[in-house]
């Protein structure tokens, strides 16, 4: 599995172990808001399939009927794509295997873990079932140092004599004799590794320092125990022949129950335990209430905490986990020490905190904020909690964490926020930057700083936007050219933000023959409307000449497109006017036929660079050149294609030179919706309206020409109804042919809203 993945309504958020046989998972209850573990097969078993999946099955059905404090209680049982998953709650403390690694326990502590998970087990034994991989490993700690025996993944069932079939598996510094030479064995297997554990817990050690298992020493060699004494020296001698009876090589030699062996044991360590913990034993529930009535009485909450429910027992890890990391906080003074798993948990609670009874201060919501902006969880809720000054001190503590989508969000986050007077936002993300080596986080930093920068708008190139040395820092981005997409977007920050300090940067890098200089100063000109006097001519130039090819070069497909609709256009119009005046019948259908479409493709492959010279380019330059430039451009490079256009049809048409005079009238007419058009951004529906009415205007114009004053005509009719529903046909055709792109897009964008409407 992975992180994110869904499990049914669980969501996993992270991976926190792994066993012999499977992984665990914590992971997010999106049904009752709560986090739990998720305990899967491992998918690189070495073992044949079907046994895990029998083992694990089984060890799912054994928990669902063990209801006991001290073990792990099951919440969902499944199959998910072919995987079998077990949902159990979600324990904060680590297991004791983490608290042994420290060191020997205080004798208190080992005893009232070992209390609890002796009465644990017996619960199972009393029940029919035979852990049988009773380890520090598989006991699990909460934040409050209560014990819960873990993983029945071996676990057996006794039938009626007592007795359950040796699965043969186990851990072997902890397995009892008997797992590894009989067939059937019963509850006193539990017993010795119990043993075992109490000695591990009170010494740090195992026994013959874990070179060699003790069952296999008492099978060869007959030996025992080694005495206690000789590894912890304030431990008593008559602990060792306790726990010699706990580890008997036969099961009868060894107490019947768990309860039986620790009071054995505490009857030997009751003099060497502190007074006060001595004189309070391990109370039921009963005692528990008892105790609470008592005046001047002391509990340990850890001993009690068992009795406790676990919605109740969750909210306890909540706020004790929350108080340690606020502690660690400090108003932000301090580390975020949350992981995901312990985040996810307060906040189940702590984003309810008046509703679960729990207190909520400032540095607190801060400390949430933080954590919602590392693992993107609330991040809105936790946000609305706090004041602009509180949200700005969390997103610039987040802009330092190890997480790089952590700083990303930390930083888009602070894009509008208000800043502190003196203002400290700038600076500080600038700082971070020159650092920084994730790209996501460079372009959120380089994108705050073009946004703060730029806020309320920039007329004229002015001094610094930031200050010289935050202006200078993106100037030497734009010119780096190992992330030419980073430098990309800081060259076109100095544009937005017109700084002087960083285009003198630019300029200078370009006189000393920097890499990249030049195209970061044409990226600059492709944002500012004109470049300052410390560019070179020459760096000018190649900044206007490069930004109007790429412009005219972006998205090549959208210029085939343009161009092949605008030369169909061409040919329906000039292929039609030849059907309409040619005779088609007899012999004379096939040379019609031939002569319309050689003559409409003819027309068509000009008018197409019409429509790109006229229309395209005007609209590419949006931005770049001024207004007045790309109307002049448009219709004067228009005006020539679409001369070229009527010229071709004249030639190969109507066989005779054409007069240029005329010719230019249809070029004017064809190019002035197109140039119109894609100046002024007009809508489709209005260009191609406009477009067609220019076009026809011209024929029209020709047309009284040649009937006035017998001048050559732009196209010839035979009458004034020929030219009044042909000349329609014929601007109809190309309007719609050379705008069908954009009418094709309306079209879509009208159907999108009816649908949705």
């Amino acid at each position: 599995m992975e992180v994110g993945t869904e499990i049914n309504h669980y969501v996993v958020i992270e991976h926190i172990g792994r066993g012999g046989m499977a992984d665990v998972w914590s992971a997010r209850d999106r049904k009752l808001n709560r986090t739990v573990a998720i305990k899967t097969i491992a998918r690189d078993l070495g073992v044949p399939e079907s046994e895990p999946l029998a083992l694990f099955r089984r060890e799912a059905q054994m928990i669902a009927r063990l209801e006991h404090p001290n073990i792990l209680p099951i919440y969902d049982f499944g199959d998910f794509d072919g995987q079998l998953y077990i949902v159990m709650r979600y324990v904060t403390g680590g297991s004791l295997e983490t608290l042994i690694s420290r060191g020997p326990l205080e004798i208190e502590e080992a005893l009232r873990i070992g209390r609890l998970v002796a009465a644990a087990l017996d619960h199972a034994h009393a029940s029919g079932v035979v852990h049988l991989d009773i380890k520090p490993s598989n006991i699990l700690l909460d934040s409050n140092g209560a014990p819960y025996l873990a993983d029945f993944g071996l676990a057996a069932v006794m039938e009626q004599g007592g007795r359950a079939a040796n699965p043969g598996y186990g851990t072997l510094l902890y397995m009892a004799p008997e797992q590894l030479t009989s067939e059937a064995l019963d509850h006193r297997a539990d017993i010795y590794s119990f043993a075992i554990l109490i000695f591990h817990m009170l010494t740090g050690e195992l026994p013959f320092d874990a070179t060699t298992s003790l069952a296999i020493k008492q099978l060869q060699n007959q030996e025992d125990l080694p005495p206690i004494a000789s590894v912890r020296a304030d431990l008593p001698l008559a602990l060792t022949p306790v726990l010699r009876r706990g580890t008997a090589l036969n099961p009868d030699h060894r107490p019947n129950t768990l309860a039986e062996l620790m009071a054995e044991v505490e009857a030997v360590l009751a003099p060497h335990r502190a007074p006060q913990a001595a004189a309070a034993p391990f109370p039921d529930a009963e005692a528990v209430g008892a105790a609470d009535a008592a005046a001047g009485a002391t509990v340990d909450l850890r001993d009690v905490i068992a009795v406790i429910g676990p919605e109740e027992m969750a909210r306890r890890e909540a706020l004790d986990i929350y108080t340690r990391a606020r502690r660690a906080w400090a108003y932000g003074q301090g580390r975020f020490l949350l992981g995901i798993t312990h985040f996810m948990l307060i906040n189940d609670f702590y984003a309810r905190a008046d509703q679960h009874g729990l207190e909520l201060d400032e540095a607190g919501a801060q400390m949430m904020l933080r954590g919602a902006l590392e693992y993107d969880h609330d991040v809105d809720y936790w946000w609305g909690r706090l004041d602009d000054g509180a949200r700005r001190w969390v997103a610039l503590h987040a802009v330092r964490s190890d997480s790089a989508p952590a700083r990303e969000r930390a930083l888009y986050r602070m894009e509008t926020l208000p800043d502190s007077d003196p203002p400290r936002i700038a600076a500080l993300v600038a700082q971070a930057l020159q650092v920084e080596t994730h790209p996501g986080a460079q372009r959120a930093a380089v994108h705050l700083l073009t946004a703060r920068g730029s806020a309320g708008g920039v007329s004229g190139w002015r001094p610094h936007a930031h200050s010289p040395e935050i202006d200078g820092l993106l100037a030497e981005i734009a010119l780096e050219a190992d992330a030419p997409a980073i430098a990309e977007q800081a060259a076109r920050a100095v544009g937005r933000l017109r700084s002087l300090a960083a285009v003198q940067v630019l300029a200078e890098g370009q006189r000393r023959g920097a890499a990249g200089a030049l195209r970061a100063l044409a990226l600059v000109r492709d944002e500012a409307p004109s470049l300052p006097a410390v560019v070179s001519p020459r760096a000018r130039f190649y900044a206007w000449l490069t930004n109007t090819w790429r412009r005219a070069a972006a998205d090549p497909m959208q210029l085939v497109w343009r161009y092949v609709c605008a030369a169909a256009g061409g040919l329906v119009a000039i292929g039609g006017y030849v059907l309409f005046n040619l005779p088609a019948v007899g012999v004379l259908q096939a040379q019609t036929t031939g002569v319309a479409v050689s003559t409409g493709l003819t027309f068509g492959v000009f008018l197409g660079l019409a429509a790109l010279l006229g229309g395209e380019l005007p609209a590419r330059m949006a931005g770049f050149w001024g207004r007045g430039a790309r109307l002049l451009a448009g219709a004067l490079l228009g005006t020539l294609a679409g001369a070229l256009t009527w010229g071709a049809f004249t030639w190969f048409f109507l066989n005779y030179p054409p007069d240029w005079g005329v010719m230019l009238l249809g070029g004017l007419g064809t190019a002035a919706g197109f140039a119109l058009a894609g100046t002024f951004r007009l809508p489709a529906w209005l260009a191609a309206g406009l477009t067609a009415a220019a076009l026809y205007a011209a024929l029209y114009a020709g047309y009284a020409s040649f009937i006035a004053y017998d001048t050559p005509a732009l196209i010839y009719f035979y009458d004034s109804e020929s030219l009044a529903w042909q000349g329609a046909f014929i601007a109809l055709a190309v309007a719609l042919g050379g705008h069908a792109p954009a009418l094709a897009r309306a079209a879509r964008g009208l159907l999108g809203r009816y649908t949705r409407t």
